[in-house]
């Protein structure tokens, strides 16, 4: 795989650094926060025209409704889709 990086340390701090921000076309959650939360953590790493994926629990839809406005707040667009997989 080409072009991968994995960070060690919290998104809180590599969100305000400049080497970061706003640098990558795609990121990916796992059992970090809730949606809103988790929105206002992680879509500060994202590019524009880029995607958040964030995996979550049987309430996605739930939290996809309460992640609105956290969104708005920092600049995000709505392209919100929840998928079910049963394992």
């Amino acid at each position: 795989m080409h072009r991968i990086a994995v960070l060690w340390g919290r998104a809180e701090d590599y969100a305000h650094d400049p080497l970061y921000r706003e640098q990558f076309p795609l990121v990916v959650s796992r059992a970090v926060a809730a949606l809103p939360v988790l929105v206002e953590i992680a879509l500060p790493f994202v590019q524009k025209f880029g995607f958040l994926i964030a995996y979550k629990g049987p309430k996605a839809e739930i939290e996809i409704k309460q992640a609105q406005q956290a969104l708005s707040l920092v600049g995000g667009q709505s392209g919100w889709r929840a998928f079910d997989r049963k394992l």
